[in-house]
């Protein structure tokens, strides 16, 4: 899986040189902030998919219900009572 950019995110090269230990926090805390950017969308995608999901199996299952009832129905309308 390709990885997608954020926006916000400010690559620096591995060997920059960093002036003071403040940019040097900033970079990290920019790095910490693009990573968990990345694993929320992973997430929400992941919410996403599941709950489409677990929508079809119920629509699923709600028609297979409906079509069993139907056959039953049909069944006892065609039954000769004896």
């Amino acid at each position: 899986m390709q990885h997608k950019k954020n926006p916000n995110e400010v690559s620096l090269p591995l060997d920059a040189v960093y002036t003071d230990e403040s940019e040097f926090f900033r970079s990290v805390a920019e790095l910490i902030q693009s990573a968990r950017y990345g694993i929320e969308k992973q997430v929400n995608t992941a919410m996403v998919v599941t709950y489409f999901e677990i929508g079809r199996r119920i629509i699923e299952k709600e028609q297979q219900a409906k079509s069993a009832l139907n056959m039953a129905r049909r069944f006892c309308r065609d039954c000769p009572i004896t």
